[in-house]
């Protein structure tokens, strides 16, 4: 029979986790498989929690604004652990190693030992390695790796309550001393004993009964004695069944239980470690609206467990990192069909408002999604930005524009919100006709900066942007996912996003990167000629030479086979550049990569003046038109790039030596084997003598 029931209350805990995951589905997007490895995490622990010995740690990391800290929180209500529920943001400067003992000494007097679900938030902010990996121990960090690796810790009564409670009992015990009557925590006799600006507070001559113990020290008594109580209630009730000297004796009672350590059980807890790990995502600082959303999804999906470890290294040490277990699961970027769900939500509710205020339905069309999308969403940022401007350019319109519809719109009827540029539009349908009512002006901040200019600055983005495209696609084969020669980022001018899925880079391709930096001035070069290139380069030049300082002085791709420091500089295990062969290696790659972009852009001038006029009529170009135009324009070697499969390969050339040697060796046995000599037997009457 009791077999039985565990089995039905493992099946119910089961049905709980699997409506869980449904329900956060509907409210989270783009997220589904995110939170099937969530649910498959926590599964055990939810139904066996008494087997766990040590805390079920999950790592949730992620870009800012993708719904980690509140889908636990709306998990830990969906599996009834609200009231069970602890978080902890170590972002706060309030998050101090005193505060989260002090609050998790909740669980010891209510749940010690018991399941329970933690969560410590902004997980990034309690780094231990600082930017130059020194080391940068933080007090609330103690606490918090103390829980992750045991789930236990002890904790005694913080000084300053201890000697709060102190000071009060020999206070106390001074005017017992002189005279003092008490009677069921009541001062029966003596008051005048008391310095009525004191701590008691009483007004002279006054008739009140006053308490013993002032009401300003009961939450410290609490705190000093948790063990003894529930409740801060509890040790008011129980003073006030006391005399003078029954109320000393209980405060050495309450001072003995703050002075001995307890053990805060956690071992069975569940503990969320939730942060934003922009370390992992290489586009994940870029605030420019214009990156392609779908693109920076596709690129966070390819983030294991081994980016997180290595971005981990930058702010923890190595035990530290191995506390935090394996279970680490990255959320993805946003794509943009996510967005266009999350901004759809949030209108239809705003829709559902408007019905019950109004009484009118209220529609929104898909133009008006499109409108918040372009004006409110920055990829790397998360839904955040989505809801201030959908607040800014729709709810603070449409609750003023509504208000003038009550008198012309009939209860039940539905108003069409549209959006046109900017401008924001009511209609209502007649007789199958759209009518507008109504309509309002946008104030936009980012489509204005979108828009092409028949500008200088415009052309010059145009012509530099087309020239790092074609070096990739002539060199390299690979399309860019799109080009812009105006963005609404004004650290921006344009950009050109290569998605490039190479593992690996060798030293051809070494000098095919560098080509890449340099394609925009050299573009700039031959469209404008030398006296007219402009200044926009500066972070060209920086992540060229970056790039190839590195490849030589670090990774032995120059004529030194060795990590490479200056002359000057006196570090150990490293060689030094005594003669400036490694700076002479850097400039020459440097320049065989400016020969190599020049030969390719000279090839391609007519691509690349088709190409830069296209830019200076349009803001952007995606994949598909760019490919379109290197078919119509470019020359007959980048048509062939574009559809070229890798000519070198490193398995199939080792795979190739591999049967080659295995061959050589067959014919070497079988040569050996014909020359071996044929054994004689002399006893033989054919035997042959000399």
């Amino acid at each position: 029979m009791e077999e039985n029931n565990i089995r039905f209350l493992i099946a119910q805990k089961q049905e709980q986790l699997n409506a869980a995951s449904k329900s956060l589905k509907t409210e989270f997007f783009g997220i589904d498989s995110t939170i099937d490895q969530i649910i498959e995490a926590i599964s055990s622990w939810f139904l066996f929690p008494n087997i766990q010995r040590r805390p079920v740690i999950v790592n949730l990391w992620g870009l800012t604004g993708v719904g980690k800290s509140s889908l636990v929180s709306q998990l830990a209500s969906l599996l009834d652990f609200k009231s069970k529920f602890y978080r902890f943001d170590l972002g706060e400067k309030s998050a101090s190693e005193w505060v989260i003992k002090r609050n998790l000494t909740e669980i010891f007097g209510r749940a010690n030992g018991f399941p329970v679900i933690l969560a410590f938030d902004e997980f990034q902010h309690a780094r231990t390695l600082d930017e130059e990996n020194k080391e940068s121990e933080q007090m609330v960090s103690r606490i918090v790796w103390e829980i992750l690796d045991s789930g236990k810790f002890q904790y005694i009564g913080g000084d300053s309550v201890l000697s709060e409670v102190y000071e009060l009992m020999l206070e106390l015990s001074g005017l017992l001393r002189e005279g003092m009557y008490v009677k069921n925590g009541k001062i029966i006799d003596g008051i005048s004993k008391l310095r009525y600006e004191s701590r008691w507070g009483y007004e002279k001559n006054t008739l009140k009964t006053i308490d013993f113990v002032p009401e300003s020290n009961i939450e410290g008594i609490f705190w000093c004695g948790r063990s003894m109580f529930d409740f801060p209630s509890d040790v008011r009730k129980q003073l006030d069944e006391l005399d003078g000297p029954g109320t000393i004796q209980f405060l050495r009672k309450v001072m003995e239980a703050g002075e001995s350590p307890k053990v805060v059980d956690c071992s069975k807890a569940l503990i969320f470690v939730v942060g934003n790990l922009d370390e992992a995502y290489n586009i994940g600082g870029n605030m420019n609206p214009d990156i392609d959303a779908d693109t920076l999804h596709k690129e966070s999906l390819k983030i294991n467990l081994g980016h997180v470890k290595r971005a981990l290294k930058k702010r923890f040490r190595y035990e530290q990192i191995a506390r935090l277990g394996n279970t680490h699961i990255v959320y993805p970027a946003l794509k943009r069909e996510t967005f266009f769900k999350i901004i759809e939500k949030e209108l239809n509710t705003i829709a559902m408002n408007f019905e019950t205020e109004l009484g009118f339905r209220v529609k929104f069309d898909s133009s008006v999604v499109e409108l918040v999308y372009r004006e409110g969403a920055f990829p790397t940022q998360g839904a955040r930005p989505l809801f201030t401007t959908i607040n800014q350019l729709i709810s603070s319109k449409i609750g003023l524009m509504a208000l003038r519809l009550v008198d012309c719109v009939k209860p039940g009827e539905t108003i069409l919100i549209s959006a046109d540029e900017n401008v924001i539009r009511m209609s209502t349908e007649k007789d199958g006709v759209l009518q507008p009512i109504i309509e309002e002006k946008l104030t936009m901040c980012l489509d204005p900066l979108r828009k092409s200019k028949p500008d200088d600055l415009q052309a010059i983005t145009a012509v530099h942007e087309s020239g790092h495209a074609i070096v990739a696609m002539a060199l390299r084969g690979i399309v860019p996912t799109c080009i812009f020669s105006r963005t609404a980022d004004s650290a921006s001018r344009g950009f050109v996003h290569l998605q490039d899925d190479a593992d690996y880079l060798n030293r051809a391709q070494m000098i095919q990167k560098v080509a890449e930096y340099f394609g925009g001035i050299i573009a700039e070069e031959i469209i404008y000629g030398k006296e007219h290139v402009t200044s926009g380069s500066e972070s060209d030049m920086r992540a060229a030479g970056e790039f190839v300082g590195n490849m030589v002085k670090a990774c032995g791709m120059g004529s030194i086979l060795g990590r490479v420091a200056p002359d000057q500089l006196e570090v150990e295990l490293f060689l030094h550049d005594k003669d400036g062969e490694a700076e002479k290696n850097i400039q020459q790659i440097l320049a065989d990569g400016s020969r190599l972009a020049t030969d390719v852009l000279l090839q391609e001038k007519s691509f690349l003046i088709e190409l830069a006029t296209a830019l200076t009529r349009t803001n952007q170009l995606r994949c598909e038109e760019i490919k379109a135009y290197a078919c119509l324009h470019g020359s007959s070697q980048i048509k062939s790039m574009l559809n070229k499969k890798p000519e070198f390969s490193y398995r199939n050339h080792l795979l190739d030596l591999f049967r080659q040697k295995a061959e050589q060796t067959n014919r070497q046995e079988k040569n050996e084997s014909s020359l071996m000599p044929v054994a004689i037997n002399l006893n033989s009457d054919k035997a042959i003598t000399s």
